[in-house]
């Protein structure tokens, strides 16, 4: 199985220009959307800005129209949402963007649950690199792994905290040793990873919406989480669970995985 590789990609994408009082707009525009079970997120970037009285977003699912309703502007993007009753997971969901910049499309499929084999929940592992591993019964898919830890000292006092966001075609990915030492006076660290399941463009690869407006579709799971020791903690300290990557850090590394 192939080792996890780390997408970086930076590309400029807001430019303009002027001259003393005659001023020339240059429209640059892109999308990034995601659908998820219960919801869906489109993120627009643009400038100009997007008035969002003007912009409308909706979701298709089993011949039923999803309006996204909730909308939050600022600098030079645009974040439209909503939510529905009943989970879309395993059919076919298709989204509508309509603004004045003008209009985007695309459909995924959203992928089933992930299930995370290995390491098992609150399990102690020896200082090294930290393998995760697991199944979906959807393909073809990607994934991504969001990973925190918190570490400690031996009055059980926090020394630091460290978080990453990986992708790959694999069922497998490796935590490096070197990223889980950050802290190398700890004696324990204290993990917790989530894996998603994805449909749609790969990172790299070519957009998948179209349009006016061009950009990104994933389609993402429920995600499955596991909390787990590194090195020689104390007793007692029951469940290993350290707050999740919240869901704007990760979407903020995804784009970015996408050179948004």
């Amino acid at each position: 199985m192939k080792k996890l590789a780390f997408i970086l990609l930076a590309v400029p994408l807001l430019w303009g220009c002027s001259k003393k009082t005659v001023t020339t707009v240059v429209h640059s525009k892109a999308a990034f959307a995601e659908i998820e079970p219960l919801w869906a997120n489109v993120d627009i970037i643009s400038v100009p800005a997007i008035d969002p009285s003007t912009a409308r977003a909706s979701v298709w699912s089993r011949n039923v129209l999803h309006d996204l309703t909730v909308k939050t502007a600022k600098l030079g993007k645009l974040n439209i949402w909503g939510s529905w009753q009943g989970p879309v997971t395993g059919i076919p969901c298709s989204l509508v963007v309509s603004t004045p910049l003008g209009t985007s499309r695309g459909t995924v499929v959203i992928p089933r649950d992930v299930t995370i084999l290995s390491p098992i929940q609150n399990d102690t592992l020896p200082w090294g690199d930290a393998t995760v591993v697991w199944y979906c019964p959807d393909q073809p898919v990607w994934y991504e792994i969001s990973f925190n830890y918190t570490a400690y000292d031996t009055n059980r006092n926090q020394m630091g905290y460290a978080d990453t966001q990986l992708v790959t075609r694999d069922t497998l990915a490796v935590i490096p040793a070197g990223f889980l030492r950050r802290y190398p006076s700890a004696p324990y660290i204290c993990g917790y990873g989530t894996v998603y399941a994805h449909t749609g463009a790969y990172p790299g690869e070519a957009d998948n919406l179209s349009g006016d407006i061009r950009g990104y579709l994933i389609g993402t799971d429920w995600g499955d989480g596991i909390g787990f020791y590194m090195g020689s903690p104390p007793l007692g300290l029951g469940s290993a669970t350290p707050p999740r990557i919240t869901e704007e850090k990760r979407r903020e590394s995804l784009r970015k995985f996408y050179g948004m």
